[in-house]
């Protein structure tokens, strides 16, 4: 979209990314390393929505999304946020951005599709890109269901040290409901350490005044190594 962002006619009250379609996100915020939208109505995710590289980096960015209005991703959709693997010798895997999406609104967040927040593999002596943060929170005064039946991976990646997994964490004012299978597993070090099934490491529910319904695989084990092997999560 062209003219000044700052005009009121030019500003996106709403987001729909259709199937097929791919959104990469520049880095708007926090110095070049998050992807920071905000949006009063609707979010939709029928596609792909991933952010870019940090600068000359196999980094991720990170995702911060504000939604006033209801927040779907469906079926076959992703957000992506894994870092790159190594392409050469002796280089380590990406490290994954975090996603934080914050929903207020009376009906919360369904999630159908998948997000990778995953590390990236690194090649030779390189190690493994560790896992980023994702947090969902839907919250509201009058209280908001959060429903995930989608993946969720931030696992390590795999290299010479195995990377470390990240932090899930699905909130909600009211009802927490997931099918879906969680993945925060440590990377495997094939000259090294495995990595540690998260920095903390840990997969969070946290229906604040309702019910929690999980009936998904959780995964939070700690990777193989050549050395020691990482140390499990927490659930």
């Amino acid at each position: 979209m062209s003219g000044d962002p700052d005009d009121e006619a030019n500003i996106a009250t709403g987001l729909k990314v259709a199937a097929g379609v791919t959104l990469t996100l520049d880095l708007n915020d926090d110095g070049g390393t998050r992807a920071y939208l905000e949006f009063e109505d609707d979010v939709v995710i029928a596609g792909t929505v991933e952010t870019a590289n940090l600068p000359e980096s196999p980094d991720k960015g990170s995702l911060y999304l504000y939604v006033d209005g209801h927040f779907t991703t469906t079926q076959g959709s992703m957000i992506n946020t894994a870092g790159d693997d190594a392409d050469s010798m002796g280089d380590s895997g990406g490290d994954a951005g975090a996603v934080e999406i914050y929903v207020w609104n009376y009906n919360g967040a369904l999630l159908h599709g998948t997000i990778d927040a995953s590390g990236g593999d690194g090649l030779g002596l390189g190690w493994g890109g560790h896992g980023g943060y994702v947090d969902v929170d839907a919250q509201t005064e009058y209280g908001g269901t959060l429903i995930n039946t989608g993946t969720i991976d931030i696992s390590g990646g795999n290299g010479a040290q195995g990377g470390w997994a990240g932090e899930i964490h699905l909130d909600s004012e009211w009802a927490v409901y997931n099918t879906g299978a969680l993945y925060a597993n440590g990377g495997t070090g094939s000259v090294g350490y495995g990595g540690w099934g998260g920095y903390g490491g840990l997969i969070h529910f946290e229906p604040d005044a309702g019910s929690l319904h999980n009936s998904g695989n959780l995964y939070c084990n700690g990777g193989n190594g050549d050395g020691y092997g990482g140390w499990a999560g927490l659930i």
